[in-house]
Parts: C-alpha cells; sequence; structure tokens
C-alpha cells in the first residue's frame, strides 16, 4: 500500500482520462435528478453515489502492489475526484436539503453528521498531502491508511444501508473490490 515517492507529473492524457468520465457522470447525477420529484435530494444522493463509483477504483488502486508512476497519477486522480463528488454530496445535503447546519443535525443526528465531517476533512488532508508532499514520512502512510479504512468503512456502511438498491449494490461492489484488491496484495507479498 505503498505510493510513489515523486510529486505528480500527471501526464494530459491520464488527467482526461479521469476528468472527463468524472465531468460527464457529474452532469449525469445533476441532470438526472431534474426528472426526480425532489431535485435537491437526488442531486445529493447521486453525488454521492458517483464518490463512490470513483472511490472503488482508486482504492483498488491504493491496495493493488506493484508501484509505478501511472498507477500513483490514477490512483490520486480518481481519489481526488471521488472527494470533489462528495463536496457537491455535502453542498446539497447540508445547505440545499437541511438548509445549514442546525437542519443537518435535526435530521441526521450528531454522530451521522460528525462521520461525514470527518470524512471530508480527512479526505481533503490525505488529498492535499498526496499533491503537496513528496514525503514518504511514515505518519503520512499511517493517516492514509486510515483515512482509506474509515472512508471506505464509512461508504461501505452508508451505502449498503441506502434506500435504493443501487445503492446497496454499489456497496456490494465496493465490498467485493476490497476483499479481491487485499487477496491478490497478500498473495503478491507471499
Amino acid at each position: 500500500m505503498e505510493i510513489v515517492k515523486s510529486r505528480p507529473n500527471i501526464s494530459l492524457a491520464e488527467f482526461a482520462n479521469t476528468y472527463v468520465p468524472f465531468g460527464i457522470l457529474m452532469i449525469v447525477a445533476l441532470l438526472a435528478a431534474e426528472l426526480t420529484p425532489n431535485l435537491t435530494l437526488y442531486r445529493a444522493n447521486y453525488s454521492f453515489l458517483l464518490s463512490t463509483v470513483l472511490l472503488i477504483p482508486s482504492l483498488c488502486l491504493y491496495i493493488l502492489p506493484q508501484k509505478s508512476s501511472t498507477k500513483h497519477h490514477y490512483w490520486l486522480l480518481l481519489w481526488t475526484f471521488g472527494w470533489l463528488a462528495y463536496l457537491v454530496y455535502g453542498f446539497y445535503q447540508y445547505l440545499a436539503i437541511a438548509k445549514g447546519i442546525p437542519g443537518v443535525f435535526a435530521a441526521s443526528g450528531s454522530v451521522i453528521v460528525a462521520s461525514q465531517v470527518l470524512v471530508a476533512l480527512w479526505w481533503a488532508l490525505d488529498i492535499a498531502l498526496a499533491w503537496l508532499s513528496n514525503s514518504q514520512a511514515s505518519w503520512i502512510r499511517v493517516q492514509r491508511l486510515g483515512a482509506y479504512i474509515y472512508i471506505s468503512l464509512s461508504f461501505l456502511i452508508a451505502s449498503l444501508m441506502g434506500a435504493d438498491k443501487f445503492s446497496f449494490w454499489l456497496g456490494i461492489i465496493l465490498a467485493i473490490a476490497i476483499v479481491i484488491s487485499l487477496s491478490i496484495r497478500v498473495k503478491n507479498h507471499e
């Protein structure tokens, strides 16, 4: 679960291969909500689903063995775009649906809100460290592992407890991706 030491020198092709799908899927997520009875609720839900879709390959790239700069670049881009989709989810969840922070606490409860804020802030910290630091200090690796465990478990629980079947199946896919990636890593480590 190590990342290449060098600072990102991402090619245009790598950027386009991740940004274009992210951009198209974000547009689809926001426009698909127009066809639903509750625009802001579904914009939040679809943005969360997109964030989950981007988290899955990012998680796999992080777990799988073999260091390479290309793998690192795709991991970093997918990790970053997944976070951006999560921020869109947070915007609709906190500001549009609940009409501010007090409304969020009233609707979701303090534990869920604290967990969602922790996910957003820890994810942001890890992205900043990944983009701005070329250090392989042990505390960065430990916090990244902690962030991945916490964020993955948060997404897994939220997906499996989601109201719709697509969210549930996305949670199943996330769980399977984690198990497969970890088993490949263990097998290659032997």
